[in-house]
C-alpha cells in the first residue's frame, strides 16, 4: 500500500545520490589525472537529507508503518550513510596514490 507522504520528498535521497555520483566522477578524475577531491562536493547533499530523515523518525506516517516498511527505511538509511563514509575512503586512497 503506497503511503502518501508528507513529511518529505524523494528529492533529498535524490539530491544525495546526485553528490554521491558527482563525488564518484570526481574521483575517477583525480585517478586519471590526479589532484585533489573536494569533500564539500560530497556534502552538498547531507544537510536535506538529514533534515528529511530526522522529520521522518518522529513524524506520523513512521509511527504507523509495518516493520517490513521501517526496515527498508533505516536500510536506506544505513546504506546512504555507508556509502558516503566508502567514498570518503577512495578519496582517502586516491590522495595517498598521488602522494607516493
Amino acid at each position: 500500500m503506497a503511503m502518501k507522504s508528507s513529511y518529505t520528498t524523494p528529492w533529498d535521497t535524490i539530491g544525495m545520490l546526485e553528490a554521491q555520483a558527482r563525488f564518484a566522477e570526481a574521483c575517477g578524475r583525480a585517478l586519471r589525472a590526479g589532484g585533489e577531491i573536494d569533500p564539500d562536493v560530497l556534502s552538498a547533499g547531507d544537510a536535506a537529507f538529514e533534515a528529511a530523515f530526522s522529520t521522518l523518525q518522529t513524524s506520523e506516517a513512521a509511527q504507523s508503518m509495518g516493520f517490513s516498511e521501517t526496515g527498508r527505511l533505516f536500510g536506506l538509511d544505513f546504506t546512504l550513510r555507508r556509502m558516503r563514509q566508502n567514498f570518503l575512503d577512495l578519496a582517502d586512497r586516491i590522495r595517498e596514490s598521488n602522494v607516493n
